[in-house]
């Protein structure tokens, strides 16, 4: 657990993730296993540095940290562990967004400060960013939403009345190799940019491209001209 640094003494940011490691077993979202590997790891050090960056401060809860029997238990421990911190809002991100922006947690902070809830759908119905209140956050209710499906949005929107919430923008969470297709090239940042272009020369038949703004990683074929993207 860390916790960085004490600016913003009424509000933290819980990066809730596991390590890069793990993450890699967890979820594939390439085919290749070491290409895998080190793309959560860019994932992990692009978060990271987004949390240094903003000035906010930041527990980080991994696996080491978790505690419960199942998902919703040990997000809703973790999100209990910071209120007891002293903290009066939590902002709740992971690391499997690659869209997500300085702007999008400056804009949770502030709608913090006036609504109790603020969310961002993911394009599966999950949710990239939670952002609550003490007041409003309820343990038990909390850890039995249905996290980890396609319902949870629409759960967090049922916690509190339409005029105490706020919405962002809908992004793409990374959960399998078929999200790719959802990630919008143009929202990504310039170091996720470079390491995917540094994963296209060093991944054993793997290269991105482009559709129309959007990004795809599929298998390549080698021949002596250009790889052949399918």
């Amino acid at each position: 657990m860390v916790i960085l640094p004490d600016q913003h003494a009424n509000v933290a940011i819980l990066l809730f993730a596991f390590s890069s490691d793990a993450e890699s077993k967890r979820k594939r979202i390439t085919k290749s296993q070491r290409v895998n590997k080190l793309l959560w790891k860019g994932l992990q050090a692009k978060t990271t540095r987004l949390l240094k960056e903003i000035g906010y401060d930041y527990v980080i809860f991994d696996e080491n940290d978790q505690n419960g029997d199942n998902f919703g238990e040990k997000i809703a421990h973790a999100v209990q562990s910071v209120f007891d911190f002293g903290y009066e809002k939590v902002i709740v991100i992971g690391k499997d967004c690659p869209e997500l922006s300085q702007r999008h947690i400056s804009e949770a902070f502030h709608n913090l400060q006036t609504k109790n809830l603020v969310a961002g759908m993911d394009k599966r119905g999950g949710s990239y960013l939670i952002g609550i209140t003490k007041n409003t956050f309820d343990r038990s209710r909390f850890s039995s939403l249905r996290w980890q499906t396609n319902e949870l949005f629409y759960d967090l929107l049922g916690i509190v009345s339409s005029n105490e919430t706020h919405v962002i923008e809908t992004l793409t969470d990374l959960n399998d190799i078929s999200d790719n297709k959802f990630i919008s090239f143009g929202n990504l940042s310039f170091d996720i940019k470079k390491l995917l272009h540094s994963l296209e020369l060093i991944s054993l038949g793997f290269c991105y491209f482009k559709q129309p703004n959007k990004l795809n990683i599929s298998r390549a074929f080698f021949n002596k001209g250009s790889p052949i993207c399918i």
